[in-house]
């Protein structure tokens, strides 16, 4: 199989997008780059770049989709990408998506996990964190279902907000919409790769190797 080297990744909440790229990263041996990541990174950064990030979040505003697509494209041109790498979170806009694929790390492929909304809606509901160490559990697994303590630390486990029915459907309407012109667009350059996300981990993954093969050279 061609170890396709510049992949983008992107899935609904609750997708197990995150768990398929880790697995696809260490496979084909490449970093594993998320825009939460490097947003994390600026904090600690004295780059011009970091600062100008940093001030508009400060200020509560949105960062543009130029400083977005200056900060990937930098972090794309450091050594450890020399060898290919799997993008997460990155193109969320179509102008982001126009300006990655017209520079010199453009994506092979974007991959897309696939899921219905009634199994996202039970995944994200069903989860429930501890408030001490923030172990994340579903409630299918607890031998107790919804008194269970944590197993790692004993702590109270907690429904997030977020994670409540009514607002996973909202965060699956937003996601949707914005996600909508994007799957066009690497769709009609045949860089659109979607695969089954229901069952295991290790099913999913089965697939999306498969899926990988079938991508031209």
């Amino acid at each position: 199989m061609r170890k396709v080297l510049k992949l983008g990744f992107f899935g609904p909440p609750g997708a197990g997008k995150g768990t398929q790229a880790d697995r696809l990263a260490s496979y084909l041996d490449c970093p594993h780059i998320s825009t939460g990541d490097m947003f994390r990174a600026l904090k600690t950064s004295s780059t011009e770049l970091a600062g100008q990030v940093q001030e508009i979040i400060g200020s509560g505003r949105l960062v543009p989709d130029e400083l977005v697509t200056e900060m990937t494209l930098a972090r794309l041109a450091q050594h450890d990408c020399s060898s290919g790498f799997i993008l997460d979170g990155f193109p969320r806009t179509l102008v982001q998506a126009i300006a990655l694929q017209d520079s010199s790390k453009a994506l092979d492929a974007l991959i897309e996990i696939r899921l219905g909304r009634d199994e996202i809606i039970q995944r994200l509901s069903g989860r429930r964190v501890c408030t001490k160490c923030h172990a994340v559990y579903h409630v299918r697994d607890l031998a107790n279902g919804f008194e269970s303590a944590c197993t790692i630390c004993g702590g109270m486990l907690m429904q997030r907000d977020d994670d409540l029915p009514e607002a996973v459907a909202t965060r699956l309407d937003v996601f949707e919409y914005n996600i909508a012109p994007l799957i066009k667009f690497f769709k009609d350059r045949e860089l659109l790769l979607s695969i089954d996300g229901y069952g295991d981990p290790d099913e999913v993954f089965k697939r999306l190797l498969k899926g990988l093969e079938q991508i031209r050279t």
